[in-house]
């Protein structure tokens, strides 16, 4: 049987986490992501492929940074399907100087 607790997932009472299983969905990490790097969040959007028009697309239409960093991930989650997993964002929070960040999703 398959159950979660505390974000991992309980296999025949062994611990594993989802990545291990590749299970979830990558945008069950925007919330952490937004709450540590929203103040980056352009960098991350160039990393994540956006062009500079893309981004100030974002900028003119959300108010704050957390509401911005949101958009730019939901928008990136929409446009590579499949192809945006942790494992992509992770490396590029790695790649803005967010390495503990990334360590700790």
């Amino acid at each position: 049987a398959i159950r979660k607790c505390r974000g991992q997932v309980i296999v025949h009472n062994t611990q594993v986490t989802p990545r291990d299983l590749d299970m979830g969905d990558v945008q069950d990490y925007f919330d952490d992501v937004i709450s540590e790097v929203s103040h980056k969040w352009d960098d991350l959007a160039r990393k994540l492929g956006f062009s500079e028009n893309q981004i100030k697309g974002i900028e003119s239409l959300k108010p704050d940074q957390d509401r911005r960093c949101r958009e730019m991930l939901h928008r990136w989650r929409n446009r590579d399907g499949r192809e945006a997993t942790l494992q992509v964002l992770k490396q590029a929070l790695i790649d803005i100087g967010e390495r503990l960040t990334a360590d700790n999703l």
